[in-house]
């Protein structure tokens, strides 16, 4: 096994965390929400644990990891910039905020890296 393979899984288990946490924590996530979608907000938590799963699963697995790779990263630029960005606004979460943009944009980058070594089928 070399360090690209274990830096996947490993990656693979950390989002799979995530997604565990979007099952287990949907109501208190969905407060996260912006307030457009508000009306969706428990089942879209709910589905996108689904989707970090399978993200997880994709990587660790190394199947179809071309296409999570690519979607994964989408969906952290989409968080940073309908979360984390506003948050900025608040000076009490300021800091929080800026960490998890810059948590969110890494872990985008690293979806693209292993997008870029991964395979389409």
């Amino acid at each position: 096994m070399n360090l690209t393979t274990i830096g996947r899984i490993i990656f693979g288990l950390t989002i799979a965390f995530f997604g565990i946490g979007h099952l287990t924590n949907a109501n208190a996530m969905s407060g996260m929400i912006p307030s457009f979608l508000s009306g969706f907000a428990v089942p879209m938590v709910y589905f996108t644990g689904i989707c970090l799963l399978a993200a997880a699963v994709s990587f660790i697995i190394n199947r179809f990891s071309f296409y999570s790779g690519i979607l994964l990263a989408i969906f952290l630029i989409l968080i940073v910039i309908t979360v984390h960005m506003p948050g900025l606004s608040d000076p009490a979460m300021a800091q929080v905020s800026m960490s998890m943009i810059v948590k969110d944009t890494a872990m985008a980058a690293g979806a693209l890296m292993i997008a870029g070594m991964g395979k389409k089928s």
